[in-house]
């Protein structure tokens, strides 16, 4: 097999926890990145897929998109004055994780709304089914109000004036 040599520079702290984990796993340092390496374009090939996927899902059913574009806006209102209803729950789990820590990661999220017995006033019995309904604007969704990046999760601009007038009846 033909090899090619690469150069880096990373810094020192990211060196030093590297080399400590080439040492826990005896692992050679180019037998390790290359690992790396390989799971690198791994991952961008099924996101550039993922995205080719999603570009084409949306080029065929854009009129569909266009319609639903940020339809949770029409939506927030009604939520605002059912309590019983899961997408308020999830709303009022989100203000109050918000409200206490100033960041809302997903884990305290599903945390609020998956203990039945510490917070019934937030308890979704398919809490992630109804999660990701709010994360999109296509098909049966109910609108999307959040976006995760990484672990936290945000409001949507496209809905966060309508979501902020209305947060006195989520909290």
């Amino acid at each position: 097999m033909d090899m090619e040599k690469i150069c880096f520079e990373i810094d020192i702290e990211t060196a030093h926890k590297f080399n400590a984990a080439l040492m826990l796993n005896k692992e050679e340092l180019n037998s390790a990145l290359d690992r790396c390496i390989k799971l690198y374009i791994k991952e961008t090939f099924l996101t550039a897929a993922d995205s080719n996927d999603r570009k084409t899902e949306i080029a065929e059913n854009t009129a569909a998109v266009d319609s639903n574009f940020a339809k949770a806006r029409k939506l927030i209102p009604k939520w605002a004055q059912n309590p019983t209803q899961n997408n308020y729950k999830i709303i009022k789990a989100y203000f109050t994780v918000l409200d206490e820590r100033g960041i809302v990661s997903f884990k305290d999220l599903v945390k609020l709304c998956t203990d039945k017995y510490n917070y019934p006033q937030m308890y979704v019995a398919d809490f992630r089914g109804n999660f990701e309904k709010l994360k999109t604007d296509v098909g049966n969704s109910s609108g999307k109000v959040f976006n995760i990046t990484y672990d936290i999760v945000e409001i949507w601009d496209e809905v966060v004036d309508v979501l902020l007038e209305y947060k006195k009846y989520f909290v």
